[in-house]
């Protein structure tokens, strides 16, 4: 295995290029400055450890990055919020540990394949002490259709002809057409109809927000009337600490309980090294990929696709670059997913296969073959990029490299301006999203096929899985697109990025799960 790196990439004419015209090493540019920080940080970090103060009993503490953007269900898109959620609002049905749709508010019936009856749990209330009833998920979804609430989540009603209340604790969901995937997206969480008090609106979960101090901390207390199981956690107070260095300090010292991913992965065997500290990983439901654009001519040629996944040897870069916090991808889906099937045909790691399959498709004694590779400005997706280019260099593939701002760089991928770039696509829970991203009325403006692929038979199996509701047929339909993404390539699938999360252990019973319910927490308790 060979990270390679030996000399930097070729350079372009614009865009970004490596400006250090030294040999870049295993860790790169910004392993240096890590390394070069260490010893300062870890000497403060021994150096406060004795000035900690007594944890408060009965408050759990998490230490997160960034600020929610909001905590309405409804508006909510970036992840925080999203998870920040889950504290305080509840949906009619939530994902289980294998992305199934489990019932939460709710149980429900297919009356018709058009016809969707959910029956609400009686008892439920908000937190204001308001009675939840099918009105309030009446106008909740509703809601999502006003242009003045630009909700992000209009989609989910695409397929959903009308939502009305039967009683109080019934409401159907009336379908202009079979649509499989709808049950996993009604996680929204359900408030209050016509509610007009200060925002955010009340939820039913398992805590109340107390006080939000914006950019500061959020502070939340056990709601007393919850209907689901004890909530034994009394408080739950979420810090806002942007950077890395503090939230790994107040980790040691004992200030803060529990932060999920937000740590350089450098820092993970010295924080899971100290007695009161432990480090637990879970799979996510992430993936990073390589993206091909299939209507450039020199990546129309699935050989030369097939070549560029045999180069690349992903077990050097999760081991070295990403911390091990990464396990190699087959494609799309987790392996634990419920619709995940291991494909047959993938390309394994094979320098020389690559080689012999450039030969087919260009002839021997061609010239390498030159591509542009665009990223971000990441320092990780750069060195990231810097890995691949060695490693397709060794076979005959000079990448130039360049990187731009986010919204240059994302804006060329949907316009279909690149030959090769990385992404992730993050949530990767319903598996329709092959439907987004592989089917052909999805390329260009109308999706997100960013790869310009088409196949007649990928859109009928991904047409006939989003319609039928037997979760075996959907399985065996979802396996037939992985065996033939397998051999096309329409995109390489490389890792998917592990959930960490370093944890006080007087925090017990906390589990990590690969879509971090943050509900859990609830049920925890606080060791003396």
């Amino acid at each position: 295995m060979n990270l390679g790196l030996s000399r930097a990439p070729r350079a372009p004419r614009g865009g970004w290029v490596d400006p250090d015209p030294r040999p870049v090493g295993l860790w790169g540019r910004w392993a240096r400055r890590w390394c070069a920080a260490l010893p300062l940080l870890l000497c403060a970090l021994s150096s406060a450890c004795g000035n900690a103060p007594a944890a408060d009993p009965t408050t759990l503490t998490v230490a997160v990055a960034t600020s929610p953007t909001t905590l309405d269900p409804r508006l909510a898109s970036d992840t925080l919020s999203t998870r920040l959620i889950q504290l305080t609002h509840r949906g009619l049905v939530r994902l289980d540990d294998r992305l199934l749709a489990t019932p939460d508010l709710a149980t429900w019936e297919f009356l018709s394949p058009l016809h969707l009856r959910f029956h609400l749990t009686p008892g439920v209330t908000f937190h204001d002490g308001q009675r939840l009833t099918a009105a309030d998920v009446v106008a909740t979804y509703q809601s999502l259709l006003d242009p003045a609430l630009a909700s992000p989540h209009r989609g989910v009603m695409e397929a959903v002809a009308r939502v009305e209340a039967v009683d109080a604790h019934t409401v159907d969901f009336h379908l202009h057409h079979p649509f499989a995937p709808l049950l996993a997206s009604l996680t929204l969480g359900i408030v209050p109809a016509g509610y007009q008090g200060e925002p955010p609106p009340p939820g039913s979960g398992p805590f109340r927000l107390r006080r939000w101090q914006r950019d500061q901390q959020l502070d939340y207390a056990r709601f007393e009337g919850f209907s689901g199981a004890e909530v034994t956690l009394p408080r739950l107070t979420v810090r806002i600490l942007p950077d890395a260095t503090v939230r790994a300090l107040e980790l040691e010292r004992g200030t803060v309980d529990l932060v999920l991913n937000d740590l350089p992965t450098e820092l993970l065997p010295r924080l899971a090294s100290r007695p009161h500290l432990h480090l637990l990983s879970s799979p996510s439901t992430n993936q990073f990929y390589l993206g091909l654009n299939l209507h450039d001519p020199l990546l129309a040629d699935v050989r030369v696709r097939q070549a560029i996944a045999c180069a690349i040897d992903r077990t050097p870069i999760i081991d070295h670059l990403l911390g091990g916090q990464a396990t190699p991808a087959t494609g799309l889906l987790p392996a634990d997913h419920w619709a995940y099937r291991r494909p047959r045909d993938l390309p394994a790691y094979d320098p020389d296969r690559a080689r012999r399959l450039l030969a087919q498709a260009r002839g021997e004694g061609a010239p390498p073959l030159a591509i542009e590779y665009k990223s971000s400005t990441d320092e990780t997706a750069r060195l990231i990029a810097q890995v691949i280019a060695e490693q397709l260099r060794q076979v005959g593939i000079e990448l130039t490299l360049r990187a731009f701002e986010w919204g240059t760089f994302y804006g060329d991928i949907r316009a279909g301006r690149f030959q090769l770039y990385c992404l992730t696509w993050t949530g990767v829970v319903e598996p329709d999203l092959y439907y987004t991203i592989l089917h052909s009325h999805a390329v260009g403006d109308a999706g997100a096929n960013r790869n310009r692929y088409t196949n007649p038979v990928v859109d009928g199996l991904l047409e006939e899985a989003r319609t039928t509701l037997d979760e075996a047929r959907r399985r065996a339909l979802y396996g037939a697109v992985q065996e033939i993404a397998a051999r096309d390539l329409p995109a390489i699938p490389l890792w998917h990025p592990r959930h960490f999360a370093v944890v006080n252990r007087r925090v017990v019973g906390y589990v990590l799960t690969p879509n971090i319910d943050l509900a859990q927490l609830a049920t925890v308790r606080l060791a003396p």
